[in-house]
């Protein structure tokens, strides 16, 4: 199984900016990312979209919202919610790609859909089978009991965690933590 670390707020859009500040903190430190955030929309009338956006090459896909579905894609709703599959399908399948060449794995999805096996659940589950992995869960703080006990993460080493608001300090650690644990898998990796 991956070790994983965790960023966890209250709004799904503090996790996300803070796993952005980790991405081109890890990067600069020569770590490997891979994975997705996703990324919220306002329009002028306040209506909410959604889009997926691989970290790799900033390659984007319809997640939910107000945009209509590309042919053949199907919409599921949740929590009053409609979520486009192809969102889901793209996250997947870079998660997947990313994992040939990625020290550390984002999931941005952590919340009640992802609590109830669905969502981005069976990716971060695929994710946290790759044992040398760190796999960064960006999850919303009420839906953590949750995902601990859906994903079986009380039994996974955590290699480091962040409960947001922080202060820039906090962050430095944990970039430092995740880089520490990710090399150290690496270089197991490559003695096997």
């Amino acid at each position: 199984m991956a070790r994983w670390a965790l960023i966890s707020a209250e709004h799904g859009a503090e996790a996300t900016a803070c796993a952005l500040e980790v991405f081109a903190r890890l990067t600069a430190n020569g770590i490997q990312v891979g994975g997705f955030v996703q990324r919220k929309h306002v329009d002028e009338e306040g209506r909410k979209t959604f889009d997926v956006v691989r970290l790799r090459n900033q390659e984007t896909a319809v997640l939910s919202g107000g945009r209509v579905a590309a042919k053949g894609a199907t919409e599921a709703f949740f929590c009053s919610g409609a979520f486009h599959d192809e969102g889901f399908e793209a996250a997947r399948r870079w998660v997947e790609a990313d994992a040939a060449f990625a020290d550390v794995l984002v999931v941005d999805g952590g919340r009640k859909l992802e609590a109830a096996g669905k969502g981005h659940g069976p990716t971060l589950e695929r994710a946290l089978c790759l044992p040398d992995k760190v796999v960064l869960l960006c999850a919303k703080a009420s839906q953590l009991f949750h995902l601990v006990e859906r994903f079986g993460l009380e039994e996974a080493s955590m290699v480091a965690a962040l409960e947001l608001p922080v202060d820039p300090q906090s962050i430095e650690r944990f970039v430092g933590q995740v880089s520490q644990s990710a090399r150290v898998l690496r270089s197991h990796s490559t003695l096997a």
